[in-house]
């Protein structure tokens, strides 16, 4: 699988050298690009001739027999540094994703031995980036089984650290906090603030709004004291998780106290497999109102700055301090506790209920009187909460996916195949001769089991299709070692993938969105960023497609550029004209992508004009999608045979408070043919009442469809064709 991320320098040097580690060495960053000492970590932004890079070549394993092998290890070095990560800008590993012999990278420190594992996909998780790592070193290997296919990675760029300090928010002369041990608060990284493991949700954490994060941001448990100077240290890999931008919900609009939070969920941990909750064993519970204002004790525990007399080895490391409650007024909780910069985003804890009654924001000990913080009463708070998205919304199910995707369309005769694999989640296993396709068409379900292929991979077969209907849906399930029922999509039956089915037919219209297709993007006066082009999804940025849903290269893209999203708007794209005349009954489908991280996001639209008018009509409306997604539409109930038909997608962030990503690909229009069947022009399988309003419209509109006697025109005759077959069946 072939990975490309930010490439974030022109600087290179090829290390082609197989079993050897060789090393690369960081140079020291010009001045303008270091930040001032004792403060934040510093980020070298990896400017041309700042430092060599690591590009490993393509390398492979082409000895038959050999099983598993090393085929590359080098060396990063950054001198000097106490922490590193490395950013990839490039990255193609070879071999099926979740296959036993798929190759993997392998990241070592020379500190203190720490390892991260490294698959395809868990590269798409972290952003092209690693863990965090003690020490100026990190060894770089790549594994390979044979036969598989050529690797390469390359290093895009460096992340390194030194001691940093922020303002304090303390109440009162002395800093009073201690350090304790609370496995379910994290750091995170790079924004330096606090989160914290909330409501029994495996996967899911709660933070300050105002705390930075970006798809390569990491939180990390069971942090260890830092240096004796201060500087951070980082716990392995094992700790660490990747978050996963699409799961971000905060406060819209504009951040002020009391309005200050965000939820967020991370992936399971490459090397463990485990979700947070399973290996720290427990999280905070939220309050849904404010506590009385009778002085309590509050408990505040992050991971702040200190300074002397404190010992810097608790600088940036969880340490908690109990004060009291001074009140809480509307969605605002205020407290005498100890914080600093660092500690925004941690709990704060009622010491009466146990209860996490607001989220750490705002300092003013040395003010005001008190620190603030967001209650977590706040009512869009605990709907992000009772709705979490992306893997915040995972329960501790069976990993289900589409290694070679879903089916755009099947064959009505049956057979279509779909690879299908189940993975085991850190408390649950799946039991793979119970997994089963689900199929909904022309009304009626039918359940076809699945034939294992693999350990984990199984075949499903879609069943014939005995209706003459343009699209079935349909979902996966499984039982776990619980004896719970996992699907795909999550919520099915009452959420389905569609698919449409191949009755033969013309080919009306079909784009795969190359730019001579003749699509034109056209921007909202509102609009700031993210115009739709037909460009090649570069796997980067912040919930774009990583690659398109034909395999042609191109698809349509709000924005091409590495984390340019839509912004304002809105973005539209609008096809050329599209000639449905003559045509009996057109079927339009095509692929969709969409992705919002808005609390209350607005969907996808896809709309439909018949001629020149500019009257356009709601066609479709797409929530956020789970990948691409395929959606049918039998045109001839919505709009009359037209040779100016013109479809238009639309999407907008207006106002601007979300990523918003959107794609559309495989468009194409089939006159759908079937086997007539007397006199049912609505396909439902029954000649109605309903066929008479149809019979009419064709008349007027002399739409093929009404030709009920095969003569060649739509007339009074074909009505005797219509009344003979009144109130059957089709077979």
């Amino acid at each position: 699988m072939s990975i490309r991320f930010p490439r974030l320098t022109a600087a290179s040097m090829v290390l082609g050298v197989l079993g050897l580690c060789v090393l690369v060495r960081g140079e020291t960053p010009p001045a303008e690009a270091s930040r001032e000492p004792m403060r934040s970590p510093v980020t070298d932004p990896g400017q041309p001739g700042e430092h060599s890079m690591l590009d490993t070549g393509w390398v492979e394993n082409t000895e038959p027999g050999t099983g598993m092998q090393r085929v590359f290890c080098g060396w990063v070095s950054k001198m000097p540094a106490m922490w590193l990560r490395l950013h990839f800008d490039m990255a193609t590993l070879s071999g099926e994703i979740g296959d036993a012999n798929a190759s993997y990278l392998q990241l070592t420190s020379e500190a203190d031995g720490a390892v991260q594992v490294l698959y395809a996909e868990h590269l798409v998780q972290w952003a092209g980036s690693s863990a965090y790592f003690n020490g100026d070193r990190v060894r770089v290997e790549i594994f390979a089984a044979p036969g598989t296919g050529p690797s390469r990675v390359r290093l895009g760029w460096v992340e390194y650290g030194e001691p940093g300090y922020l303002d304090r928010s303390l109440c009162g002369s002395t800093d009073d906090r201690v350090e304790v041990n609370d496995p379910r608060s994290a750091r995170l990284l790079p924004g330096q603030c606090t989160a914290w493991l909330v409501n029994d949700m495996p996967y899911g954490l709660v933070t300050a709004g105002h705390c930075a994060m970006t798809a390569a941001s990491v939180v990390e448990f069971n942090v260890p004291r830092s240096t004796i100077g201060g500087s951070m240290v980082h716990p392995p890999p094992e700790d660490q998780y990747a978050v996963d931008p699409m799961s971000i919900q905060n406060q819209s609009g504009a951040q002020s106290t009391g309005n200050d939070w965000k939820t967020f969920g991370v992936f399971e941990n490459c090397n463990t497999g485990l979700s947070p909750l399973e290996a720290q064993g427990s999280t905070f519970h939220t309050a849904t109102s404010l506590p009385p204002n009778d002085g309590r004790a509050m408990r505040v525990g992050g991971f702040g700055q200190v300074f002397q007399p404190m010992p810097l080895e608790l600088n940036f490391v969880y340490t908690e301090h109990v004060g009291p409650y001074v009140g809480g007024a509307g969605n605002v909780v205020r407290y005498q506790v100890d914080t600093t910069g660092g500690d925004s985003g941690a709990a704060v804890v009622d010491e009466v209920t146990g209860l996490a009654v607001g989220v750490h924001t705002n300092g003013g000990c040395n003010s005001s009187g008190s620190n603030k913080g967001t209650a977590t009463a706040h009512p869009d708070l605990q709907q992000a909460l009772q709705f979490p998205r992306g893997t915040a919304a995972r329960s501790d199910g069976v990993l289900i996916t589409f290694p070679r995707g879903r089916p755009a369309e099947i064959d009505p005769a049956g057979g279509t195949s779909m690879r299908v694999r189940f993975r085991r989640s850190s408390t649950r296993s799946p039991r793979m001769e119970t997994a089963t396709l689900h199929v909904l068409a022309g009304g009626s379900w039918t359940s076809v089991p699945m034939t294992q292929a693999t350990e984990s991979v199984s075949l499903a077969r879609f069943p014939s299709i005995d209706s003459c209907v343009p699209l079935a849906e349909f979902y996966v399930s499984i039982e776990n070692s619980l004896g719970e029922i996992d699907t795909l999509p999550r919520g099915a039956p009452a959420r389905l993938y569609e698919t449409r089915v191949a009755h033969p037919g013309a080919v009306v219209f079909r784009s795969d969105m190359d730019a001579s297709d003749g699509w034109a993007g056209v921007a909202g006066e509102s609009l700031l960023s993210g115009e739709w082009k037909s460009a090649a999804p570069n796997g980067g940025g912040r919930g774009a497609p990583s690659s398109d849903f034909d395999g042609t290269g191109s698809c349509g893209l709000t924005g091409p550029k590495i984390n340019e999203d839509v912004d304002g708007g809105p973005a539209m794209l609008i096809s050329p004209p599209i000639d449905t005349i003559g045509t009996v009954d057109p079927v339009l489908s095509y692929a969709a992508w969409y992705v919002s991280t808005a609390l209350d996001p607005q969907d996808l639209i896809v709309e439909i004009c018949p001629d020149e008018s500019g009257n356009w009509a709601l066609l479709d409306s797409i929530g956020p999608t789970d990948g691409w997604e395929v959606r049918v539409h039998r045109l001839r109930e919505i709009v009359p045979a037209s040779s100016e038909l013109r479809l238009r997608f639309r999407a907008a962030d207006d106002p601007n408070t979300a990523i918003v990503e959107a794609a559309v690909d495989r468009v194409r229009i089939d006159d759908h043919a079937c086997p007539s069947c007397g006199g049912d022009l609505d396909g439902d399988g029954q000649v109605d009442q309903a066929e008479f309003e149809h019979f009419a419209t064709a008349i007027v509109e002399g739409d093929a469809a009404g030709d009920l006697n095969g003569d060649g025109a739509v007339d009074a005759s074909d009505v005797l064709s219509l009344l003979a077959s009144f109130g059957g069946e089709c077979p």
